[in-house]
């Protein structure tokens, strides 16, 4: 199916459920929520609806604007709260700050590793690995804001401790110059974890195992591929493994202050003076 046969199948489909395309942030209409709630990968239409939707000159001129300043500024506040590894919470703040200003986004969980090369690091981020402590979020999680096809605000701000990959990192990536690629293995799935499986497979390597865990991983990827970006010595890889959409909206995400700032504070003190808009 071309783009714009399935760029107008998406529009019937929500027009036909009630659903108004036409503002971002449609993923929280009760219509919508009933969509996915019948059928899971519905939540995909919302982030296939962001890449196709018509853009102008205008409006990516102003997300090319936008997308960084407010980057930075997120960035530039987990620090200053001292909080780490808040990849999932600002990506989700991020959108719905972007929904505030007119830009249209989604988010990504999945797979990411940091690749250089001359000093022989390769470490990441999987979302299939064991979690390290209760409850946490195996993964990374980014950003897509078309025409930006990969934003992370939080690259530099993870639990990097002393791991030399920090000294070749960005404070955050906001950029529309990235490669499709393949994922393999080592891409999707934590060297302990790999170690695990073949464990239990009489010390075989299985190189496909990526897909006997993640068996739609191809299908996936056809619509949100995985991409590579390089800066410097540094290649980042980030493989898409699941749509993430905010689950409240901005008024209750981190309402409690419990690891930094609510987000509707960031928003009123810091984001919208520095836009100009309404707090």
């Amino acid at each position: 199916m071309d783009t714009d046969s399935e760029r107008q199948r998406i529009e019937h489909t929500l027009r036909t459920a009630g659903i108004d395309p036409t503002q971002p942030g449609f993923y929280s209409h009760p219509a919508f929520i009933e969509l996915c709630a019948a059928d899971p990968s519905c939540i995909e239409l919302y982030g296939r609806w962001v890449d196709l939707r018509p853009r102008d000159a205008a409006y990516e001129a102003r997300v090319r604007e936008i997308v960084p300043r407010l980057c930075d500024i997120i960035l530039s506040t987990l620090k200053a709260d001292g909080w780490e590894g808040a990849c999932v919470d600002a990506a989700s703040m991020m959108i719905r700050m972007l929904e505030r200003l007119g830009i249209w986004s989604y988010g990504i969980l999945g797979s990411t590793t940091f690749i250089v090369e001359p000093e022989h690091i390769r470490c990441g981020f999987y979302r299939h690995d064991f979690q390290d402590f209760p409850m946490a979020v195996l993964g990374h999680a980014w950003l897509i804001a078309p025409p930006f096809r990969l934003v992370d605000p939080t690259v530099s701000q993870q639990c990097w401790g002393d791991d030399p990959v920090r000294h070749f990192l960005p404070g955050f990536i906001a950029t529309e110059d990235v490669i499709d690629t393949t994922p393999d293995v080592s891409d999707v799935i934590s060297w302990r974890m790999r170690e695990y499986f073949a464990s239990m497979d009489n010390y075989v390597w299985d190189e496909h195992l990526h897909l006997r865990l993640q068996p739609n991983l191809p299908v996936f990827g056809q619509h949100f591929p995985a991409v590579q970006y390089e800066d410097g010595h540094l290649q980042t890889r980030y493989v898409p493994i699941n749509i993430l959409l905010p689950g409240a909206p901005l008024e209750l995400l981190n309402s409690d202050g419990y690891m930094g700032r609510p987000a509707i504070a960031i928003w009123r003190d810091l984001v919208a003076p520095a836009f100009g808009v309404k707090a």
